[in-house]
């Protein structure tokens, strides 16, 4: 007997792109709300995802998640990944490609909207924070979130933003989460405290960077076969990856998260020729008692 639409778990993938993640959550059987406000990545996800959208489990919104509702302007760029309500990210790689106006709206407003996600994935190209700021009255979080660590422009300075490396983690125990990993994008590799990871892998690491931002095949692709067996899911260049129990690796409180968070950009940014904004780590945070 098929479950009712109101017994699927339910996942929220803010920052859609090409679907890479969607995919996903559809494939493990959730109901998916998914938002880009890149209106060419949307198109195109209406296209591959028909099926998902007629049948309900897909709701799909061209839409940026901003500070308020109303209307935003959009930077393109000539890297789709790079597409931001920050011009600074869109124009990275002297790739700008123009801007647009789209809507906005806020997390909080599509929680209010679509119901409470057990997972949020949320890549947005420097807007993580924004919304996970608008989260702050919920009386519960989902249960699962992840946001990118960081997002720099080519020219911000990482020895000036360390502090501000630290402000998602800061949110999302302002949220109430208890619990943290930290995944490295390259690889969805869950990076342990304490223990050298990005500088052990130069010079592939250059070479990687160097490649995502031409975006070509990448020599890190091979080392995805880990998340893949344990997931059960071949996850392709761009996908966040699995997520909660899904992840391998240890939950760690807040100060040891930090301390990894802290680590492991000093150890990425110890490398000769990494550029600025390629330290490519997400945080994911569990609610404590489950």
């Amino acid at each position: 007997m098929a479950r009712s639409e109101a017994s699927i778990p339910l996942v929220f993938d803010i920052g859609f792109h090409r679907g890479e993640d969607t995919a996903f959550y559809l494939a493990r059987g959730f109901r998916v709300l998914a938002v880009d406000a890149n209106p060419e990545m949307v198109d195109r996800g209406r296209r591959i995802f028909s099926s998902a959208l007629e049948s309900g489990r897909l709701t799909l919104l061209q839409v940026a998640v901003a500070p308020a509702p109303g209307l935003a302007r959009l930077h393109l760029s000539g890297n789709s990944e790079w597409v931001s309500l920050r011009r600074g990210i869109a124009a990275r790689r002297g790739r700008l490609a123009g801007e647009v106006q789209v809507h906005a709206t806020t997390l909080r407003q599509l929680v209010r909207e679509h119901g409470l996600p057990y997972y949020c994935k949320i890549d947005i190209e420097g807007m993580d924070l924004v919304a996970l700021s608008s989260l702050k009255d919920l009386p519960d979080p989902p249960q699962f979130l992840s946001v990118e660590a960081e997002c720099l422009s080519e020219i911000e300075d990482p020895d000036e933003d360390e502090e501000d490396a630290t402000a998602a983690l800061d949110a999302l125990c302002e949220l109430g989460y208890k619990k943290f990993k930290l995944v490295d994008q390259y690889t969805l590799h869950v990076v342990e405290p304490g223990v050298p990871f990005f500088s052990r892998q130069h010079p592939l690491l250059v070479r990687t960077a160097d490649a995502v931002a031409a975006r070509v095949r990448h020599p890190f692709w091979f080392s995805r076969r880990a998340a893949r067996k344990r997931a059960g899911y071949s996850f392709p260049y761009g996908a966040s990856g699995a997520f909660g129990e899904m992840l391998p690796g240890r939950w760690v409180d807040a100060t040891t998260a930090r301390e990894a968070l802290v680590f492991h950009r000093a150890d990425y940014f110890s490398v000769p020729g990494v550029p600025r904004f390629g330290f490519w780590c997400d945080l994911h945070a569990a609610r404590g008692n489950d």
